[in-house]
């Protein structure tokens, strides 16, 4: 494996973190933080919004870049998760929803570049099985997202460092796609 393939997985491995850490407990954080189950579920629902918006805008990668585009997504990434992170109840709740939607775009923008760097690197003969060894990691770390944020929670008592756990890992998703999406496709 080559260095432009251990950025690409790691990437993708960031995302997977991201993406189930949040699936798990976003609700939960929500209910812990006062908001009704109903409301909870409806926060669910416009991060997933969120993720289909960002997901149809990504395509802006291609125009604009593929380093620019990750990296927007993933401050998008980071300013939720620090939001989400230190919302308590007593904050207008508004602030959540920002978080959950900040978060839900961030995603629809990393994901999709994050495939398109993949392609743009390893398009050719091959790239199913390299498509399918990204997607592996990409369940193995997402696994781990759950499991790692959830045994913060249960740690802590507390979402807080779990959620700075996911900002975290957007920051990591970016060191390695954004030196990615800046260096020359092999011919």
């Amino acid at each position: 494996f080559s260095l432009r393939f251990f950025l690409i997985a790691f990437t993708y491995s960031a995302i997977a973190f991201i993406m189930t850490g949040t699936v798990v407990h976003l609700v939960p954080h929500a209910t812990d933080q006062g908001f009704t189950p109903e409301t909870s579920g409806l926060i669910f629902l416009l991060w997933g919004i969120c993720i289909i918006g960002g997901n149809l805008i990504s395509g802006v990668s291609d125009s604009l870049g593929r380093a620019p585009t990750y990296a927007a997504g993933a401050a998008m990434g980071v300013c939720a998760g620090v939001l989400l992170a230190y919302f308590k109840q007593g904050i207008p709740p508004a602030l959540f929803y920002v978080g959950a939607a900040l978060s839900g775009s961030a995603l629809g923008l990393t994901r999709p570049t994050a495939s398109a760097l993949l392609a743009d690197h390893f398009a050719g003969p091959g790239f199913g099985r390299l498509n399918g060894t990204a997607m592996m990691v990409f369940a193995l770390f997402g696994a781990l997202g759950a499991f790692a944020t959830g045994y913060l929670y249960d740690f802590s008592g507390s979402y807080r460092s779990a959620f700075l756990l996911l900002a975290a890992a957007h920051l990591a998703g970016a060191a390695t796609a954004v030196p990615l999406g800046r260096m020359r496709p092999p011919d």
